[in-house]
């Protein structure tokens, strides 16, 4: 038995479990324009972090597993009350 299934009849992808995927986007966005601005919510399918000993390194898996939506903050005020951490970068700037 396939992990992602036994297939079904004559079909090359349909499995008893459903359409297996096995490409697309590592970024999926769902958004609606409301009258009160956009709302949104995303799925990074990777970690927000390449490096494999931070805490972002497979943050946003396993949230893509789980099938748990993030939401996309677009006002001020809710970016500003989400905030973990942030940086301030000086120095000249390089072309």
């Amino acid at each position: 038995k396939q992990i992602t299934g036994e297939k079904i009849g004559d079909s090359k992808s349909l499995t008893d479990k459903g359409y297996p995927i096995t490409y697309g986007t590592s970024f999926l966005l769902s958004l609606s324009y409301t009258d009160d601005g956009p709302v949104a919510e995303a799925f990074l399918t990777y970690g927000q972090s390449g490096d494999p000993t931070s805490p972002q390194y497979t943050d946003q898996t396993k949230l893509f597993s789980a099938k748990q939506w993030r939401p996309i903050l677009f006002k001020t005020e809710d970016i500003n009350r989400d905030i973990k951490s942030s940086y301030i970068l000086t120095g000249p700037r390089q072309n």
